[in-house]
């Protein structure tokens, strides 16, 4: 089964895909050397419509680029994900340090850890994280990766 992930992209950005075939991303732009897919379409229309719209660079349009890649090519690096063997408290923080940083990390990490991270949801949403290192705002986002 593939995993879905959305690139919010201006006009420009999408120029260079199409110019690619629509087949991959072009190398990093200047103005943006981070590539940053989300986990959720909702999100990625949210930051197609607020920031691309209302950036020069993006020729102020939004527009949102939905993309699979194999389960299998993750699997090739589930040792190097960090909520395998950690109980569900210990993953809800691990993946609050992990999104803070890169959301397509928390995506590979998702991917790899699907069982864990379904069962774990409820967990997340009902559990008293005030004296973690997890955010009200990021027990919410976490507890909602059900929906995705």
């Amino acid at each position: 089964m593939p995993t879905t992930l959305f690139r919010p992209v201006g006009l420009h950005e999408l120029a260079l895909i199409w110019d690619l075939g629509m087949r991959e991303f072009p190398p990093r732009l200047p103005h943006q050397p981070i590539f940053y897919p989300v986990i959720n379409a909702d999100y990625a229309r949210q930051i197609a419509r607020d920031w691309n719209t209302r950036d020069a660079n993006s020729g102020f349009a939004g527009f949102v680029a939905e993309f699979a890649f194999d389960n299998a090519y993750i699997a090739k690096f589930a040792d190097a994900y960090g909520l395998k063997g950690k109980d569900a408290t210990t993953q809800l923080s691990t993946l609050a340090k992990t999104w803070d940083c890169s959301t397509s990390e928390v995506a590979c990490e998702i991917s790899a850890n699907r069982k864990s991270v379904y069962l774990n949801c409820l967990f997340w949403a009902h559990h008293d994280s005030s004296e973690s290192d997890v955010s009200r705002q990021q027990r919410g986002d976490f507890s909602n990766l059900k929906k995705l």
